[in-house]
């Protein structure tokens, strides 16, 4: 949802579909999972749209959490769950979002990896060692092959650390606190997620193997297509999100 209309994502634009209140009121779906796209990119959910969308239906929006005064406006808007992101929150703010409600649910997000300083996202691996020195993390490249070599345990080879990255599967989420930087895999991140509180997680259908790595009892909702149902529910999905435009209205 961008500027109050469906959309669809082509390469770097977006292709308007319609109006995004009357697409869902006229629907016969009861349940849907909003992206608000003006949340997430700009930090300016359009809480009067969800308003108006939850009148009649049961909303699950994710719109950029980053803080915990964010899920509460999302839910006084009348989402019956706030998703948060997890390369927008840190693990201190979850705890604070999750003593305030238990409408949460927490999107695994499997990038490259990102490094999170005071609860804002500051970098994607590009311009990691730039955003390290900018917060007094590290100095020089020597410190920085020590920095990775003695919290993640890889190779001193800087050069190499971005295609290892890629090759494991397992998001990276780091956090810069007290100067110093935290890796996590996604087992860690999901297990304290789970400690804290939260009991649903979001997947998208490319890291369906992310669900094994999950605590038990909780629940894992994945993006997908219909032809994937039987390999998803195999995976241990409690339930499939599909895209708008390839549900048939008419059956």
């Amino acid at each position: 949802m961008l500027n109050g209309n469906v959309v669809s994502a082509e390469g770097s634009r977006y292709k308007k579909l319609g109006n995004a209140v009357k697409t869902v009121e006229s629907s016969k779906y009861e349940t849907f999972y909003v992206i608000d796209i003006n949340g997430l990119i700009k930090n300016r959910p359009q809480i009067n749209l969800i308003q108006e969308m939850s009148k009649e239906k049961n909303l699950w929006v994710e719109s950029g959490v980053r803080f915990a005064e964010d899920m509460v406006d999302v839910l006084m808007a009348g989402a019956e769950y706030a998703v948060l992101n997890s390369v927008l929150v840190n693990l201190d703010e979850l705890k604070k979002i999750c003593a305030l409600s238990q409408n949460i649910m927490l999107k695994l997000c499997n990038t490259d990896f990102n490094v999170i300083c005071d609860g804002k996202v500051q970098s994607t691996f590009p311009s990691i060692l730039g955003i390290f020195r900018e917060n007094s993390v590290i100095s020089r490249p020597k410190q920085f092959r020590f920095l990775w070599k003695s919290q993640m345990g890889f190779s001193k080879d800087v050069r190499n650390l971005q295609s290892k990255f890629r090759n494991m599967q397992s998001l990276l989420h780091l956090e810069c606190k007290n100067s110093r930087i935290h890796g996590m895999s996604t087992e860690y991140f999901a297990n304290k997620a789970e400690e804290i509180g939260i009991k649903k997680f979001v997947i998208e259908s490319r890291d369906y193997w992310v669900i094994k790595t999950l605590p038990k009892n909780v629940e894992a909702y994945v993006f997908g297509k219909k032809d994937e149902v039987k390999k998803l529910e195999a995976a241990g999905a409690t339930g499939m999100l599909l895209d708008i435009q390839g549900l048939d209205e008419s059956a």
